[in-house]
């Protein structure tokens, strides 16, 4: 059983505090950015884990998984590109 120790390991405290960058990044875009075109981009981390996957870890992608990319990729394109004539 795990305890406090490996909560308190260093991969776990670098992750967490990533996670409260990104975060502070992220409060600091929806002061200029919609709510409607900032959530979205959030979709974008999927497209990246898939993409390390591939090129760093070595994985293989099904197509299944690369038409879910193009997809993923054309609805944040699509909600940008939506968005810049909706103002």
């Amino acid at each position: 059983m795990a305890g406090i120790s490996s909560f308190l390991s260093r991969n776990i405290m670098i992750g967490l505090g990533l996670y409260a960058v990104s975060t502070v990044f992220y409060l600091n875009a929806l002061r200029t950015i919609p709510l409607s075109v900032a959530y979205p981009m959030i979709a974008l981390s999927y497209v990246i884990v898939v993409l390390v996957g591939k090129f760093y870890l070595g994985e293989t992608l099904s197509n299944v998984s690369v038409m879910g990319v193009c997809l993923i990729l054309t609805g944040v394109v699509l909600l940008g590109y939506g968005a810049r004539f909706a103002s």
